[in-house]
């Protein structure tokens, strides 16, 4: 009904907004249930006193409950275990009875249950809602036990990084990075309470004659069983004052630590040492059989060292003591020891300034013929010239080289300076010189060189005929990989340079290999030469060595000729080629320079005799 003038009468108006407003609350709610239904959250809504007025469909799906079966029933009744409900019930009324407007909220995690009695996992979210009529609860709940499960998975990888990290592989135990953290915690603890560490470094005596004769998966299990005898020593050990603290750490192929904490004396390390080595007196069963494994053990006291890494250096430097006194025994780091270790380090310095400081030089040892004495190669042996101590001895230089891995960097200047100066020969003598040079090459060149890539370069810069070019190896080669380091010499070989087997008849393995491995040359040692005049054994040993060259189509040069009756004995067996003393010291290349301008050239058999 309308007024005169046409206006809305006021209650059909009135009507009307009401109407229209309760649409709209009813659409609101509506797209607030569809909201609620279709989030990945359980939604229920209870009163103050825990009955469920609202239920979503994801809570239906949670708890196993219709939204029609669950209105009405008390929550915690509905889908918490009985033990827990009190709690929850007391911490909804806490919740109901806050005042501060900030508190209005918990998050909790606890089990739940479902309709068919299956506990799992939750997190809730309570919050209390302010109404005209009290106070209404609004919960939401995600289910944890797939994220709990990813979670434990994460957790689980995580920490499987980080002890594999920190442990050696194959045994279990700490590697070298857990043990230095260990060691630093150790030196912390002895300052403090003015007590001592000690650190015991162990290694097994001839571990790689073991590896190499039973093989490397028995070499693997015997590294095992030597970790858990080690376990077992400390376990039983009464010296030790804190056992639990111990660490025993694998930091190498064959070595092993032993750090012991709050010991009262250098005695105690001494008792651990020798109460190992009693123990190691029982032999070990591996692959079917019995071995006696003997270690060498070097002891280090917190007392001698201030850093964890000083601590390790010393105990690792007795050990090396203990080695070279025989082995299977402790030694204590001392005084001595440390101005060894002092003047090792001054060594190696040094070293590593040589080739920058232009102190490395050639000398070289001449090769002859047996049957007339003419020269036709040359050894080059290198040398040390240091400013103050002059020529250095060979044996005081290269096992620090070989160690400190600074053989290859020498190794690669030898070559290229050696072939060098063999162009000075081949420009002094004539283009048709019949001139080679021999290079001793190590094993170390061999597995990190890309060797016969490094020797066609320096071919081919240099200008020299691969044939003049004598590479020699020793048998420590054979020990390592052979497949890998035939590969090398067969390389080396299809390039045109000559091999040859250095210091044949010191190693127990040459003969297993020489048909296998390309060598053009044995060169015998000089222990059997010494007694080649005098002593039948060594004539025989000879005579079949040179017997079994030929048959194999290599030659023969014979080591360390002093005196003529060697050198005579070699002529009637038929050896190819010499060299020693009888001849030649090693000399600078410009003295050779002289003795071959005076001496006649041998024919060019050394080069081409072995095909």
């Amino acid at each position: 009904m309308s007024s005169r003038d046409g206006s809305e009468d006021y209650p059909a108006a009135a009507a009307r907004e009401v109407h229209a407003a309760e649409a709209a609350l009813f659409t609101n709610e509506q797209r607030l249930q569809d909201i609620l239904d279709t989030a990945p959250l359980a939604f229920i809504s209870t009163d103050a006193e825990g009955l469920i007025l609202d239920w979503n469909s994801e809570a239906s799906a949670m708890f196993g409950w219709s939204r029609s079966e669950a209105l009405g029933r008390i929550l915690s009744c509905t889908i918490l275990p009985q033990p827990i409900r009190s709690a929850y019930e007391r911490e909804l009324a806490e919740l109901v009875k806050v005042t501060d407007p900030r508190a209005t909220s918990r998050r909790i995690e606890l089990t739940a249950l479902d309709n068919q009695g299956r506990e799992f996992p939750i997190e809730m979210t309570v919050t209390r809602v302010s109404a005209q009529e009290g106070h209404l609860v609004r919960v939401y709940a995600r289910d944890l036990s797939e994220q709990r499960q990813a979670d434990d998975e994460r957790r689980y990888a995580e920490e499987q990084l980080t002890y594999q990290a920190l442990h050696d592989p194959l045994t279990g135990l700490p590697n070298r990075t857990l043990l230095l953290d260990r060691i630093g915690h150790a030196l912390a603890l002895a300052r403090r309470h003015d007590s001592t560490a000690a650190l015991l470094y162990a290694d097994i005596d001839n571990f790689k004659l073991i590896n190499e004769s039973l093989g490397p998966e028995a070499g693997d299990e015997l590294l095992i069983c030597v970790a858990r005898r080690l376990q077992d020593v400390l376990r039983s050990s009464d010296t030790v004052a804190r056992v639990d603290k111990d660490i025993l750490a694998r930091v190498g192929g064959d070595e092993f630590v032993v750090l012991c904490e709050s010991l009262s004396a250098e005695r105690d390390a001494i008792d651990i040492a020798e109460r190992i080595s009693s123990d190691f007196a029982t032999p070990f069963e591996v692959a079917d059989q019995r071995i006696f494994v003997r270690l060498s053990i070097g002891i280090a006291l917190t007392s001698t060292s201030v850093s964890p890494g000083s601590l390790i250096r010393d105990a690792d430097a007795a050990m090396y003591r203990a080695k070279e006194r025989g082995g299977d025994r402790y030694e204590l780091f001392d005084a001595a020891i440390r101005a060894r270790v002092l003047d090792r380090i001054h060594k190696e310095t040094e070293l590593r300034d040589a080739i920058s400081a232009d102190q490395l030089v050639l000398h070289y040892q001449p090769i002859v013929s047996v049957l007339d004495g003419g020269i036709v190669g040359a050894e080059a042996l290198l040398r040390w010239d240091h400013p103050e101590r002059g020529l250095v001895p060979p044996l005081d230089f290269i096992p620090l080289a070989e160690d400190s891995g600074l053989i290859v960097p020498f190794g690669r200047w030898a070559l290229e300076r050696a072939l060098c100066e063999l162009v000075q020969w081949q420009n002094t003598l004539g283009p048709h010189c019949p001139l080679h040079v021999s290079v001793n090459i190590s094993a170390r060149q061999v597995m990190d060189d890309d060797l016969p890539a490094l020797i066609s370069e320096l071919l081919q810069r240099c200008s020299v005929r691969p044939s003049q070019l004598m590479l020699e190896f020793t048998e420590s080669i054979l020990l390592d990989d052979t497949d890998a380091c035939a590969g090398v010499l067969r390389d080396l070989r299809e390039l045109g340079v000559r091999l040859a087997l250095d210091d044949f008849g010191t190693g127990y393995s040459s003969l297993a290999y020489l048909r296998r491995l390309p060598f053009h040359a044995l060169k015998l040692d000089r222990s059997f030469i010494a007694g080649l005049a005098d002593t039948v054994a060594d004539a025989q040993i000879t005579a079949a060595v040179i017997e079994m060259a030929r048959a194999l189509e290599m030659t023969v040069i014979a080591e360390g000729v002093e005196e003529v009756d060697q050198l005579e004995c070699l002529r009637r067996l038929g050896c190819h080629f010499a060299q020693g003393f009888y001849f030649a010291r090693p000399m600078p290349p410009e003295t050779l320079t002289r003795s071959l301008q005076r001496s006649p050239l041998d024919s060019p058999q050394l080069a081409t005799s072995a095909g």
